[in-house]
């Protein structure tokens, strides 16, 4: 995930401030150069600097000496002064397009390319999925972490949470949003109050996110 729309090059799913400073040396995949590198919001842009890359994971980081080698066989990547970051979230997608049906059999091609359209083009290595069938969804994330797929990683809320008698809709005193996160198969028995339709279907389990709307008082 180093292609770059304009001027900034959102990097790998690894934060940035978790690689320590070193020297370019072997057993790396990629190495972006020439770098302005940003590690974190409050932390100053660092010119000169280079970002390796080991399977998908940055490993070293630091400013680029004169005297510095590249291992045989490793890509180097000249961003020609460009800033390059730590990878972006987006805290609210649905994956409800017609392209994610039937995920978990259609052709990688199809969904890769909606993959850069909607989030890799725009630097997002990390989504959350706030509402979709997880007959798509699941199947998506497990191509992705597969490696079958380049793409985010998804934290999903699979199909949404409604009352008993209808889909949630928005009115006055309601609009107070509750999003609870936590690891993949922790969501989906009733817990802390949310029960009912909060509970994943049968054969649908590994929701992370619950998503509801509850009475503001």
């Amino acid at each position: 995930m180093v292609s770059w729309p304009g001027r900034m090059v959102p990097c790998v799913q690894r934060s940035l401030e978790a690689a320590a400073d070193g020297d370019l040396v072997g057993d790396v995949d990629l190495t972006v150069t020439n770098a302005r590198l940003w590690t974190r919001p409050d932390a100053e842009v660092r010119p000169g600097c280079f970002v390796s890359i080991r399977q998908g994971r940055v490993v070293e980081l630091g400013a680029m000496s004169a005297d510095q080698t590249h291992a045989p066989g490793v890509r180097i990547l000249d961003v020609g002064g460009r800033v390059v970051t730590a990878g972006f979230w987006n805290c609210h997608v649905h994956l409800t397009e017609q392209v994610w049906s039937g995920a978990a059999r259609a052709e990688p091609a199809l969904l890769q390319g909606a993959l850069d359209d909607m989030l890799v083009s725009h630097g997002f290595t990390n989504v959350v999925d706030l509402g979709s069938n997880s007959r798509n969804t699941l199947p998506l994330r497990s191509r992705i972490a597969a490696g079958e797929l380049t793409g985010p990683t998804i934290w999903t809320a699979t199909e949404p949470i409604h009352p008993p008698r209808g889909l949630p809709f928005l009115h006055q005193g309601v609009g107070a949003l509750v999003l609870v996160v936590g690891p993949a198969n922790t969501l989906d028995s009733d817990r802390g109050g949310i029960r009912g339709s909060a509970a994943a279907p049968p054969g649908r389990r590994g929701r992370q996110v619950i998503h509801r709307f509850i009475r503001q008082t």
